[in-house]
């Protein structure tokens, strides 16, 4: 009777034990970074005809852009860690990318190496930084805030000489000057100026101006769904009507694209796309400033 017992009691835990193993999940591997060190310069590999810049690294991700084989990009990061700008994601890696049509996303895998870009100089740009305060020197009449660190980008505004702007992230290298991220120390207007028109003024530990309203916003800023707001739906048009894509729920941050619109009763919309790729409008007074993209 004792050996009954004992063998119904070792099946079981057999029983048990398998039952384990194919409830358990197969771990992903997630492949050595094709880089480890994220910058420089790239090409679009000769055998890809083109590549989309996406805004999200996803395959899902909303195209903003679209660059043709031989293009060549510069990789860039999204916070200050060395490796911010790769992202493992949908079974590839992306990597965080500046180029002349605009800033995104890419697969890593359509690019190669440009080795006859012009390397990043180890010194030459200032030692300044996140929160630091500069201005316009006095012998530069004005300056223009570019949309990336390019001479060739789109402006946002013209700027006079003494203006003084909070230093917003590290310096990015064009292959001839390098450029810092800036917004108006006293004002609403961001973007990148060269750093050879700026001048250090002082230290400062946090920014205290007040968060950069709707109606201001501009393609790339990162917003986020109120507190106060439990979700809000990614709709479909600027309109309160519309079909519902997606849902957000309060605090979860979106990225602010390029495209803003009122409905008929004047209320300002914004198309943005959420973490996970999804793209919709959402209504301003629901959203509140986060950070720069």
């Amino acid at each position: 009777m004792k050996r009954k017992w004992m063998f119904v009691i070792v099946f079981a835990l057999m029983l048990v034990g398998v039952g384990a193993a194919s409830a358990a999940p197969a771990a992903q591997d997630i492949p050595p970074s094709p880089y480890s060190d994220w910058n420089g310069s790239f090409l679009v590999r000769p055998a890809v005809p083109f590549v989309w810049i996406r805004r999200s690294p996803f395959s899902t991700g909303d195209v903003m852009h679209t660059i043709y084989t031989g293009a060549r990009v510069k990789a860039l990061h999204v916070d200050q860690s060395p490796n911010s700008g790769l992202v493992y994601n949908d079974g590839q890696w992306w990597g965080y990318i500046g180029s002349s049509a605009g800033e995104g996303w890419v697969e890593v895998n359509s690019l190669v190496r440009d080795i006859n870009a012009t390397p990043v100089p180890a010194s030459g740009a200032q030692n300044w930084r996140v929160y630091n305060v500069v201005r316009v020197k006095a012998s530069v009449p004005f300056v223009w805030l570019r949309s990336s660190a390019s001479s060739d980008a789109p402006n946002s505004g013209q700027l006079p000489s003494r203006t003084t702007f909070v230093v917003m992230s590290t310096p990015q290298y064009d292959g001839a000057q390098w450029w810092w991220q800036v917004r108006e120390e006293r004002g609403n207007h961001v973007g990148y100026v060269e750093q050879n028109s700026l001048e250090y003024v002082r230290a400062r530990s946090t920014v205290t101006a007040q968060p950069i309203p709707a109606g201001l916003w501009m393609d790339g800023y990162i917003v986020r769904v109120k507190a106060n707001v439990p979700f809000v739906w990614l709709r479909n048009a600027p309109d309160s009507h519309s079909g519902i894509a997606e849902t957000v729920l309060k605090l979860n941050e979106l990225v602010i694209g390029s495209e803003s619109s009122e409905d008929a009763s004047k209320q300002l919309w914004y198309k943005v796309t959420a973490k996970n790729g999804a793209v919709g409008w959402v209504e301003a007074n629901s959203l509140e400033f986060v950070r720069l993209g």
